[in-house]
């Protein structure tokens, strides 16, 4: 599977639990890896460093902050 493909199914897995995760993560950025929450947290900078330390820059892991408000994602690769 390519990165992108892989941010993909990450993205839509987040938006299909969106409700769910709003209960569960609002307010944080959650690390999102293989369609599963490999981990929350209070940082942007913080959830990617543990992504690519786990993962490595070009697996296609996704971090996304959980609020009520549509935010912009940025889809980098490296």
């Amino acid at each position: 599977m390519t990165q992108k493909e892989s941010l993909e199914k990450n993205y839509a897995f987040v938006e299909s639990k969106i409700d769910e995760f709003l209960n569960i993560y609002r307010n944080k950025y959650i690390l999102v890896y293989d369609e599963k929450v490999v981990g929350s947290f209070d940082t942007y900078e913080t959830a990617a460093t543990e992504g690519i330390n786990n993962y490595g820059p070009d697996s296609g892991f996704l971090v996304h902050y959980v609020t009520e408000t549509a935010v912009l994602n940025f889809i980098m690769s490296a």
